[in-house]
Order: C-alpha cells, then sequence, then structure tokens
C-alpha cells in the first residue's frame, strides 16, 4: 500500500538532490526510515518533552551517514496550522554546514548557538491542507512552537538518503548497525533505492 507513495519520494528526492553520475543520470535515492510523529498538546503532561516547542535544529547530525543529500518529507495527517504547532524553514541555512547535534546547544536551540543564523529569512510556521508536504533538507535548520490545540498533531515521515551514503560508525537511535561495516554503503535490505 506504501509502496507508490515511497516510489514518489524517491522519484522526487533524486530531482531535489541535483547530483548526477558520470553517465549525467541522478544519483539514486535509499529508503532510511518513516514513521509517524505526535506532537502532543502543551497543556497536557508529557514525560519526554513531547508537548512543547521543538528547538530549532538540523536532523543530519543524527543519522550516521558521511555526505549529506538526505531529506525528511513531511506528511501532516489532518490539516494543521501554527496553532498545532507546525514548523517554520530557516531559509539557506542549509548552507552553513553541519552545525553540530542539539544535544549540544545547552538550554539554547541553532539560532542562540549561531546568532549568524538570525540574519537569514525564516519562514512563518507552516499552515498545512489535506495531502500537503513539505521537504527539508537534513541541514536546513527547523523548529516549531507548542501544540496548542486539545488533541495531538500527526504526521507521517519519509527519510531518505544518497544510494551512494555510507555508514559512518557511529551510534544512530534509527537503525541497529550489526552486521554492518563502516564507511561502506547502506545498501541492504533496510535501506532499498526507490528511486
Amino acid at each position: 500500500m506504501l509502496q507508490p507513495l515511497l516510489a514518489e519520494v524517491g522519484r522526487n528526492a533524486k530531482a531535489l538532490q541535483r547530483r548526477v553520475t558520470d553517465a549525467g543520470d541522478g544519483v539514486d535515492v535509499r529508503y532510511y526510515s518513516d514513521f509517524f510523529v505526535p506532537k502532543l498538546p502543551s497543556s497536557k503532561p508529557s514525560l519526554h518533552k513531547g508537548n512543547g516547542p521543538t528547538a530549532f535544529h538540523q536532523d543530519f547530525i543524527t543519522f550516521a551517514v558521511d555526505r549529506s543529500g538526505g531529506m525528511t518529507f513531511w506528511m501532516p495527517l489532518e490539516a494543521y496550522g501554527p496553532e498545532a504547532g507546525t514548523m517554520s524553514f530557516v531559509s539557506g541555512s542549509h548552507r552553513a554546514g553541519v552545525m553540530g547535534d542539539y544535544t549540544a546547544y545547552g538550554d539554547g536551540d541553532a539560532l542562540t548557538v549561531f546568532p549568524e543564523l538570525r540574519a537569514l529569512e525564516m519562514s512563518e510556521p507552516m499552515t498545512y491542507e489535506l495531502g500537503d508536504i513539505t521537504v527539508h533538507t537534513h541541514l536546513t535548520i527547523h523548529g516549531s512552537g507548542p501544540n496548542t490545540m486539545d488533541r495531538p498533531r500527526w504526521a507521517y515521515l519519509v527519510v531518505t538518503q544518497p544510494a551512494d551514503a555510507c555508514w559512518n560508525g557511529a551510534p544512530c537511535p534509527n537503525f541497529n548497525s550489526s552486521g554492518m561495516r563502516q564507511w561502506k554503503p547502506l545498501g541492504d535490505e533496510r535501506f532499498p533505492v526507490i528511486s
């Protein structure tokens, strides 16, 4: 049932990567992960801070790969506006390079640790109709406000990586690295090519 959706994600990710091979073809895309993400209402208690704002951050450092080019396709499961804690993006922040893991920011976020980011334009919090999708590279700084609705905000995320991406050997919360080899491609049955 999800195969047609994943094929479209792969096709679009391949076009958006803008990388070509010696033969002039685009670099293929691998499925990396997919998951459902709730953002809990800010008025209700949470054990894991899932009910507050999401600090501005990059995704890249958490994926344990050796190169950029990965993307997240963010699909809301209902129509949502800023009251749901939808994302804002810092335009052009992907050009700043890798800016560290968000857990190293202390009590701040990327906007406080890297004040040069505040000179860039930031989008308003997104407003989504059902069927809308946002796509961001893993170097794009993004964050969100709290969900002030009385119910969770739900999204389905599909994460892609370039087909030539290699595992860098770092521990990764996204997959079990048993049997994987450092600096070797992610190319096994867990990370199929989808483009």
